[in-house]
């Protein structure tokens, strides 16, 4: 599908594409590198090496994992399918809008899939507010004391994985800065590893991937039926 299509989220602008598409909307695309924005997620205190053993998706098509997704008519090509679980996009905008004087962020959890021919899917299943994060209206930094409820996620849900993070930014618009695409190949540099900027003034919202930020083309919320019958596969 060559024409890029949009949706909205409640009255959030989103950039979709292909079946993810409900509503056509105006929708600046403001992917670009900039470094009017300052993302630090990690300290030094925090070792990233406590996640222990590199991740690998396991191959499993799609169909496997959600069966009530229909794909028909989308770009195969795609390197990265995204979906999320509405309650799951629903708590990180939430958490995006509740302070828009600064910076706020937080990490994305779920599973992630490759599928036979190459592609990967990934399904976030919680967003984790990093609520004791500092920040500015251009600045984030996320503290050690901002990964517990993190851990304590991951302790009680072994079966699920970081998969990403998102962040806000307040009046800037949807773009990854030069300091976020330092963050997202220091950390989140695998091809299913999700970047989402949120611009809570502007209501626009923007979804990336890999090292090189690239954008998500394809991106589902699932409806929560669709997320309970996931939960029993």
């Amino acid at each position: 599908m060559g024409a890029t299509e949009h949706a909205s989220f409640s009255d959030w602008a989103v950039q979709l594409q292909g079946l993810a598409a409900v509503n056509r909307d105006d929708f600046v695309d403001e992917h670009k590198i900039s470094e009017e924005s300052k993302t630090e997620v990690f300290q030094n205190e925090v070792n990233w090496s406590d996640l222990g053993d590199v991740y690998s998706p396991p191959t499993k098509p799609l169909r496997e994992i959600l069966p009530q997704v229909d794909l028909a008519g989308a770009d195969t090509n795609e390197p990265v399918f995204l979906f999320f679980e509405a309650c799951a996009h629903e708590r990180m905008l939430n958490d995006a809008s509740r302070d828009t004087t600064r910076e706020h962020g937080g990490i994305l959890t779920g599973e992630a899939y490759k599928d036979p021919g190459g592609q990967y899917f990934v399904l976030i299943k919680d967003a984790i507010a990093a609520t004791d994060s500092q920040g500015s209206s251009t600045h984030l930094q996320f503290r050690a004391e901002s990964w517990k409820p993190v851990w304590d996620h991951l302790q009680l849900n072994p079966s699920v994985q970081i998969l990403g993070w998102y962040h806000t930014h307040p009046g800037l618009g949807v773009f990854l800065s030069g300091t976020d695409l330092r963050t997202q190949r220091l950390y989140f540099a695998s091809p299913w590893n999700i970047a989402v900027v949120i611009d809570p003034i502007a209501r626009r919202i923007g979804y990336f991937f890999g090292e090189n930020g690239k954008r998500v083309k394809f991106v589902k919320k699932l409806a929560e039926a669709d997320a309970r019958r996931n939960a029993v596969i």
